[in-house]
């Protein structure tokens, strides 16, 4: 992940990609891009340190992004706008995690559980 602008490479702070390859003066990444086409950035890690190797981003750091596959763990922290973020954010699959102890209290109801999705709904229509 980038972690700060840098026009002369075209990356910006969030953007996120694959490490292709790695050697002494070099790092190729594969940078994500919304029509799926990844593209290729190069650079001497001595000189750009702006980059952090990561298997997760936060759901405020996602806002914006499509991803092929999203894994989301519920937390009791999460009301409908944030939930909305999260699973929203995928091109094709999404996969759902809960935890007993840190559940949403709104998960607690298979009724509570359909409220908040359609809660969820009513966001993406308005």
């Amino acid at each position: 992940m980038a972690t700060r602008n840098d026009k002369e490479m075209g990356v910006k702070n969030g953007m996120l990609g694959t490490v292709d390859t790695v050697d002494q003066d070099h790092v190729s990444v594969l940078l994500d891009s919304d029509d799926g086409t990844p593209r290729r950035v190069t650079f001497d890690p001595q000189r750009y340190r702006n980059f952090d190797h990561g298997y997760a981003v936060t759901i405020h750091k996602s806002q914006g992004a499509t991803i092929d596959r999203a894994y989301v763990l519920f937390s009791r922290t999460m009301d409908a706008p944030l939930t909305y973020v999260a699973i929203t954010r995928h091109r094709d699959t999404l996969r759902l995690f809960l935890s007993g102890e840190d559940r949403p209290e709104w998960v607690v109801s298979s009724a509570g559980f359909r409220q908040q999705l359609f809660r969820v709904r009513n966001l993406e229509q308005s």
